[in-house]
């Protein structure tokens, strides 16, 4: 009754779109499992706005729980789809369809907003169309232009794009109110892919961590999901190529993905400078990067990885194998890479010499405060959502004043 109280209030209301199981711990004030950079950018976004007034819910995994509990901030948390649920074969159709519409309907938000590639942006798309409401398409990855495009179907995960999960993209695309990128690389991809315009709303991360305290400085971290884009099989190599430095792995399994978790942590197992400690709660992994020489990032492909923010929020340094707009070199924040020697080159010469360690760290810590932090793109985010809902409100008024004419 309190979101149809809301409702009476005209208070502003939005819904995150998720499938996590994750949100519903972060949100629900419980120890977090190392998560992905989306949920950790969803949940940021949606306390900013609860704390700002709104009225924030969220669409989040079926794990036995009511069909709505109140997490931290009285965010909603709604209950969605299971993956396992319905008839084998028909899971779409008997169980995760109804489920996610249920939800959606729950919700009753003025905003639906989505992150990342899938035919769920389609169902969301159609549900805000039909109903008079709003939804936003917010990239994930630089997959997400062209995903479902021919050369583009197979996702991030490995899996492939079906031809009606693809239309069903589309229709999201084209049919949205709102599509926001992460980089300026993002939005010219989405133009040339697809001829369509995003915003551009750089991720965020709070500044108010722990500063780096490097003692004795011959650590380097990697933190991601185990999944092949991620290629964590190059820490291995790396790690092996530089034994006289003590690297640290965090992180779990992808679905789907146990095998390649598996593998690298065998191969860990008989490196004996290599600390494979698994998934970790997300707090515990923050934990990390300040006492790191260097973050060590190997994926192929990213959006705006979370774990870049993260490293220089603290301080930290990074090598990368991804560079999101070219950020890491036009300012100073690390190095971009391109094989594993030249990363294993880098992270030595970084180590070994601690004014340039710290002056790369200075400089990462202001770029990020300067440029990053939610001060600074959260209102940028409100401003976004509450131009739709003044959209809305215009067009009310526009349709009111030809009815009565």
């Amino acid at each position: 009754m309190r979101h149809l109280a809301h409702r009476a209030g005209q208070q502003n209301s939005v819904c995150f779109v998720t499938r996590s199981r994750a949100l519903l711990q972060l949100l629900g004030g419980e120890e977090l499992p190392v998560t992905g950079g989306a949920e950790v950018q969803m949940s940021q976004a949606a306390l900013y706005l609860a704390a700002a007034g709104w009225d924030v819910g969220f669409t989040v995994y079926d794990m036995g729980q009511d069909d709505e509990v109140l997490g931290r901030d009285n965010i909603r948390l709604i209950r969605g789809y299971r993956h396992d649920g319905g008839i084998p074969g028909f899971r779409r159709l008997t169980h995760k369809l109804p489920r996610l519409w249920s939800a959606l309907v729950r919700a009753d938000a003025d905003v639906y907003v989505i992150r990342g590639a899938s035919w769920v942006s389609g169902l969301v798309a159609f549900y805000a169309r039909r109903k008079g409401r709003h939804s936003v398409i917010w990239m994930a990855s630089d997959r997400d232009p062209v995903w479902g495009l021919p050369g583009h179907i197979v996702d991030i995960n490995g899996q492939r794009i079906s031809s009606l999960d693809a239309a069903l993209y589309r229709y999201a695309l084209t049919n949205c109110d709102l599509i926001v990128a992460q980089t300026e690389a993002q939005r010219e991809l989405l133009r040339q892919a697809r001829n369509l315009e995003a915003v551009v709303v750089p991720n965020m991360v709070s500044c108010d961590g722990e500063i780096a305290n490097r003692e004795p400085a011959n650590q380097v971290l990697w933190v991601g999901n185990f999944r092949p884009v991620k290629r964590p099989e190059m820490v291995l190599d790396i790690a092996d190529k530089l034994p006289h430095l003590q690297f640290v792995m965090i992180g779990g399994p992808k679905i789907g993905h146990e095998k390649l978790y598996e593998e690298c942590q065998r191969r860990a197992a008989g490196i004996p400078n290599l600390e494979f400690l698994g998934p970790l709660p997300f707090a515990d992994t923050d934990r990390y990067f300040p006492r790191a020489s260097v973050l060590l990032l190997t994926s192929e492909s990213e959006g705006f990885p979370n774990v870049l923010l993260q490293a220089w929020a603290h301080g930290t340094p990074t090598v990368s194998t991804f560079d999101p707009d070219g950020l890491i070199q036009k300012h100073g924040l690390g190095y971009h890479c391109h094989s594993a020697d030249e990363a294993a080159a880098r992270i030595q010469e970084l180590v070994a010499d601690p004014a340039l360690r710290d002056g790369i760290g200075r400089r990462a810590r202001e770029y990020v405060a300067a440029h990053h932090s939610p001060e600074v793109i959260m209102p940028r985010v409100e401003e976004l959502l509450l131009g739709l809902l003044a959209q809305s409100a215009r067009t009310t008024r526009a349709h009111g004043r030809s009815q009565g004419t």
